[in-house]
């Protein structure tokens, strides 16, 4: 997910109200990507859903949303698990963290800036 401003456009999927994302990048991956989004939303409650957490509940909504944004705030929030200096941890503590994190969260590996 890029940290710019990515497209987002709300549709009626069969009574419900789902969005595409479009950020930038080569058509076939953009595709596939949005293709992922849809399948994994069906497996999950309607407040987990995208629509949801942009406050979108009609069809045909175009809104503008920044990509890293709406993964750390609208998404992931206290899910997200940020290890700075990612390439520098070394191999045997990121596979212990691998291990350990919560199935509910996500570990990000950022290098330090």
């Amino acid at each position: 997910m890029p940290s710019g401003t990515v497209r987002v456009v709300s549709y009626n999927d069969s009574g419900t109200i789902r969005v595409r994302l479009f950020p930038e990048g080569d058509a076939r991956n953009v595709d596939r990507f949005q293709f992922w989004c849809e399948s994994a939303e069906r497996r999950l409650p309607v407040s987990r859903h995208l629509a949801t957490a942009l406050g979108i509940n009609t069809a045909g909504v175009t809104k503008f949303v920044d990509g890293l944004d709406l993964l750390f705030n609208k998404l992931w929030g206290s899910d997200a698990i940020i290890v700075v200096g990612g390439h520098t941890v070394p191999r045997s503590l990121r596979r212990i963290l691998q291990e350990l994190v919560p199935l509910h969260a996500i570990l990000v590996w950022a290098d330090a800036v």
